[in-house]
C-alpha cells in the first residue's frame, strides 16, 4: 500500500512451493511504481522474516529469463543465481539465498 493513502500497489511474500519442496519468494508492483526501489525493500523484508522469524534455511526465486527487472530485484536482495529450469509449465531462472549467508541489509 502507498503510504499516502490505502490504495494497493503490490504484493510481496514467501510461499511454500510443494511441487520444488521449497520456500518461494514473490512479489508484484503495478507498473506505475516500478523503478523506486519498493520491490527491493519489500524482498529484503521478507527475506529477513523468513530468516529471523520463519527460522528457514533457504528461500528460492523464480523469473522467465527476460524479466530483467525481476533478477535484479532478486541480486539487489542478496540472491545468487542457481540454475535454469522449467516450473510450472514455464522456462524459468532460479536464483536462492541461504540463511547462513543472509547479508541481506535491515
Amino acid at each position: 500500500m502507498e503510504n499516502s493513502s490505502d490504495k494497493m500497489i503490490g504484493y510481496c511474500g514467501l510461499r511454500h512451493l510443494d511441487e520444488l519442496n521449497d520456500t518461494e519468494l514473490l512479489y508484484g508492483l503495478q507498473k506505475s511504481h516500478w523503478g523506486r526501489g519498493i520491490a527491493t525493500q519489500a524482498a529484503k523484508a521478507a527475506v529477513s522474516f523468513g530468516f529471523d522469524n520463519a527460522n528457514l534455511n533457504r528461500i528460492i526465486a523464480l523469473a522467465c529469463p527476460q524479466n530483467r527487472a525481476s533478477i535484479r530485484v532478486m541480486e539487489k536482495s542478496g540472491f545468487c543465481y542457481e540454475k535454469s529450469m522449467r516450473v510450472f509449465n514455464l522456462n524459468v531462472v532460479c536464483y536462492s539465498i541461504e540463511g547462513n549467508k543472509n547479508e541481506v541489509a535491515k
